[in-house]
């Protein structure tokens, strides 16, 4: 019994230093998480309390094309092909099977655009369409007038 009460007083004196130095400028505990985009590893923070509107908008935001996907997707991997036909200047893809809030960032997606299903794709900071839009926009032309007028070529 003894070891197991040392064991449970090192795990929590770890627990407690690893928390008490990883706090943000709100005092809130912090993580970070690892997620592989585009094969490149990114960090981001995950925070005690996750705010899915702050990490999806400053996504869309931050690029002028986002891809929310699943890797195993076929209808992601056929729309991040011909987005990437374009050779696009700024494209995020952001794989969001490998987030621990996912469902809380579908249920966003969905209240912003209409469905939680993925793809979703943003061009420009707005919400473009899914891969469907995607394929039958390329197929017509329109796509790649879109992504020029998005600054995105």
């Amino acid at each position: 019994m003894r070891t197991f009460e040392l064991y449970l007083l090192l795990i929590s004196t770890f627990f407690a230093f690893s928390l008490s130095t990883n706090k943000n400028q709100n005092n809130i505990p912090s993580f970070t998480y690892t997620t592989h985009t585009n094969n490149q590893p990114t960090n981001r923070p995950l925070m005690a309390e996750f705010n899915s509107k702050e990490f999806v908008d400053q996504l869309v935001n931050g690029h002028k094309i986002t891809v929310f996907s699943k890797s195993a997707c076929p209808y992601c991997k056929r729309a991040i092909e011909t987005l990437k036909s374009y050779n696009p200047k700024d494209m995020h893809v952001e794989q969001i099977e490998s987030n621990p809030h996912m469902s809380s960032i579908q249920d966003y997606l969905g209240t912003i655009t209409g469905a939680r299903t993925v793809p979703r794709i943003f061009i420009a900071g707005q919400f473009y369409g899914d891969c469907s839009m995607t394929v039958s926009n390329h197929n017509s032309g329109f796509l790649r007038k879109t992504l020029e007028s998005a600054g995105a070529l």
